[in-house]
């Protein structure tokens, strides 16, 4: 059930090809994948997608069978979240007007939209809510218009595409995307027609080529780019485009893994690429810093590469002195052996100190805290003078008696003294016991 029924899965079960941000509502994903299923996700719960509607073939000839979901788009601004379309390794386009997991069936099918067989690699939805563009790998680009298409359940009869580029825009990579400029007036698609890498622009009311432009990639203007793979070798090939709305630049990524950034620095064009001081532009103007060393320059000028201080390698130190291979293996323990001897030379800890455990087993406790307050409050009682100790509070307590003149007040007021010494016959002085 877990591997046949793919609604029963916590997620997707292999690979992903789109992933696109619901523009109804900020908290909630799309994504898709070739395990022929579209699911909703919430970020607020990572354990489980929300929905899962898994995408079949409806035509006759599709046999009901599951269709990997190659590619996804939604309308951004008119109609803003209304619908969702998908495109499938079959050629064929679905239109979604909402993604429940009891949803069986899309609301239009487009059968063989392109070349049956041909993977759908990218869909765009104009600005206006009603164009779709599509892109195959059968080197086509199409343009629909939703208002025109059949809710049967099956598209194809009476569905036609309005606008065809049949040839020109060779699509080598499965991702290979389609973008519209921000004002929504033309189509940019990058291919790689022959030997050399081009930007294809095209009017976006029908399709119409405007002009190509010819990509320099790694300083080689002939675009005769390759890739060495073995004993094959493979030509350098576009692969996606973007065009930034805001910031109006163009970003195109290559088979290399490479991205090229393109603006226009031309402030008095009436183009829509007006220069504006943000990304990459803004990188560019940007000062580079420089690290300085004294002794080998700075990063800018060669310098040493910028390296700041000194380096000291490891080996140069004593600890890390490789042995002369003249020394034996017997005399190299030896030598081991006394260093390990010598406390100091082997860097001996102190031995802990063999004491009762915080004052118990009869011994004084050792901790760091008795001996520091043993060493700063010192008994100095034997340093003292006795006498002097008593005749300190003499004058005190006679002017203030406290403790013995109270108690003889009412019967004996002046004190009486025994002034008479001490016979020591006869009160004889006690011998020390032997």
């Amino acid at each position: 059930m877990y591997l046949k029924d793919m609604r029963h899965t916590n997620g997707h079960v292999s690979s992903l090809t789109s992933c696109l941000w619901d523009p109804s509502d900020k908290n909630k994903f799309i994504t898709a994948a070739t395990d022929a299923t579209i699911r909703v996700w919430d970020v607020e719960s990572s354990l489980k997608q929300q929905e899962v509607v898994v995408v079949r073939g409806a035509g006759k000839s599709k046999g009901n069978r599951k269709l990997s979901v190659t590619a996804m788009g939604y309308p951004m601004e008119q109609d803003r979240g209304k619908y969702l379309v998908s495109g499938h390794d079959d050629g064929s386009i679905s239109i979604w007007s909402t993604l429940t997991t009891n949803k069986v069936r899309a609301d239009i099918n487009i059968d063989h939209a392109h070349s049956y067989g041909s993977e759908i690699t990218s869909v765009v939805v104009h600005r206006d809510g009603n164009r779709i563009y599509s892109r195959s790998n059968d080197s086509t680009i199409k343009l629909w218009d939703i208002r025109k298409l059949k809710n049967n359940g099956l598209g194809g009869g009476g569905c036609g595409a309005v606008s065809v580029v049949d040839g020109g825009v060779v699509s080598t990579y499965p991702q290979t995307s389609i973008s519209l400029s921000p004002n929504g007036n033309k189509v940019l698609v990058a291919t790689n027609d022959g030997v050399i890498p081009e930007l294809v622009f095209f009017d976006s009311a029908d399709l119409t080529e405007l002009y190509r432009k010819r990509i320099e990639i790694d300083g080689n203007r002939s675009g005769e780019q390759y890739r060495e793979t073995g004993a094959n070798k493979s030509k350098v090939s576009l692969v996606k485009v973007f065009w930034h709305k805001k910031i109006e630049q163009l970003a195109v990524t290559n088979s290399l893994g490479n991205t090229q950034i393109f603006y226009n620095d031309n402030k008095n064009s009436n183009d829509t690429a007006v220069v504006k001081n943000k990304g990459i532009i803004q990188c560019i103007n940007k000062k580079a810093s420089t690290i300085k060393d004294s002794s080998k320059g700075s990063a800018t000028d060669g310098g040493d590469y910028g390296v700041v201080g000194k380096i000291i390698t490891p080996h140069a130190l004593p600890l890390f002195k490789e042995e002369s291979a003249s020394v034996s293996q017997s005399a190299r323990l030896r030598k081991m052996a006394k260093i390990r001897k010598n406390p100091v030379l082997s860097a001996k800890p102190e031995p802990p100190v063999n004491a009762g455990r915080q004052g118990k087993g009869g011994m004084i406790g050792t901790s760091e805290t008795q001996y520091i307050m043993r060493s700063i409050m010192k008994d100095t009682s034997r340093d003292e003078d006795p006498r002097a100790a008593l005749l300190k509070h003499a004058a005190e307590a006679e002017a203030n008696p406290y403790f013995i003149a109270p108690a003889y007040q009412k019967n004996q007021p002046k004190p009486v003294f025994n002034e008479e010494p001490i016979d020591e016959n006869v009160e004889p002085q006690l011998k020390r016991r032997k």
